[in-house]
């Protein structure tokens, strides 16, 4: 199995931790790595790890990614970038298929559990958010997630991921604008557009704290499994999504948005123990994440002042003055 990821210095503990548990199930996955920052690329190389093939941003970034690059928060690039690692797999490495994966996942079983779901004449894989009714957000920010998005290398797969490239291009910001958000508001339209796409149909296979309120959790010695309320279904999870974890100083962390409900057993069983093997990670990481690339304030400049400005130059000064700010 091939799979891609991406992620910087700032998630550097996230994807390590993510790349480690996909080895559980699949040692013999090869796992290309785009390191959006020198620093992480030079950590990645460092591990010796004949699994991970590590790629750097000198590497990886062509023209038309350079060309947007100013204009895109680093949140918005590496959402703009995605489409873009994938085509990258196949047009160097000639991997007959590949599995994008956000650096935020924690696998609990084999992903090929999902992948089974592909029929013949199928060769994209899509995962819902499966939202709870609450929190269902699918017209402002899509019925899908990136997260995990499987494609394989031939012509109608191709046609769709070379599509999504230009869309992300031409548009990829953090808002809701016009029907579209970030990478993934395009997905909604892909079903009818294209006929090689099928959405995962067990929403129990993919955990995240936007659907996890519909679910009990079942512990079976070292198996999790999950029952879903309505329908009495029960399975094994394939993976949690661990969205919007934030780790503070003095080990102090928030699972999740405070918009989202988690259940006492998902704290204890999934979120306590995800975020001490992230904190022992980080430990081992000390003095190798350079400041410039690893520090708080740094990422909260990259990732919501830069995409502010960003926005406030295009939206407001280009209407109100003559020019076109950059």
């Amino acid at each position: 199995m091939v799979y891609c990821t991406l992620f910087d210095s700032n998630y550097l503990s996230r994807g390590l931790l993510m790349l480690e548990s996909l080895k559980k199930f699949q040692p013999n996955a090869r796992l290309y790595v785009f390191a959006f920052d020198q620093n992480c690329f030079e950590i990645l190389k460092s591990l010796n790890d004949i699994s991970i093939i590590p790629i750097s941003l000198i590497e990886f970034e062509d023209p038309e990614l350079l060309k947007i690059k100013s204009s895109r928060s680093r949140a918005e690039y590496c959402w703009t970038s995605t489409p873009s690692t994938i085509k990258y797999v196949f047009d160097n490495f000639k991997e007959s298929e590949c599995t994008y994966l956000d650096a935020d996942l924690l696998f609990l079983n084999s992903p090929e559990i999902i992948l089974k779901e592909l029929k013949e004449n199928q060769s994209v894989l899509i995962t819902p958010h499966f939202y709870t009714k609450e929190y269902d957000q699918s017209t402002e920010r899509g019925i899908y997630c990136v997260q995990f998005m499987h494609f394989k290398n031939q012509a109608d797969s191709y046609k769709v991921l070379s599509d999504w490239r230009k869309d992300c291009l031409a548009w990829c910001y953090a808002r809701v604008e016009e029907g579209k958000f970030g990478d993934q508001k395009y997905l909604d339209y892909w079903e009818k557009k294209y006929n090689c796409i099928h959405s995962l149909s067990i929403k129990q296979l993919c955990l995240a704290p936007w659907n996890i309120q519909q679910f009990k959790l079942e512990k079976n010695k070292e198996d999790f499994w999950v029952l879903d309320k309505q329908t009495g279904s029960k399975t094994k999870p394939v993976f949690f999504h661990f969205h919007g974890v934030k780790l503070y100083e003095k080990n102090n962390w928030i699972p999740a948005p405070k918009s989202y409900r988690i259940g006492s057993d998902f704290l204890s069983w999934f979120y306590k123990p995800y975020v001490e093997q992230l904190l022992k990670i980080d430990e081992s990481l000390k003095g190798l994440i350079n400041p410039k690339y690893g520090s708080l304030n740094q990422y909260y400049f990259d990732n919501i002042m830069v995409g502010n400005i960003a926005w406030f130059k295009k939206n407001i000064l280009n209407r109100f003055f003559n020019t076109k700010f950059q």
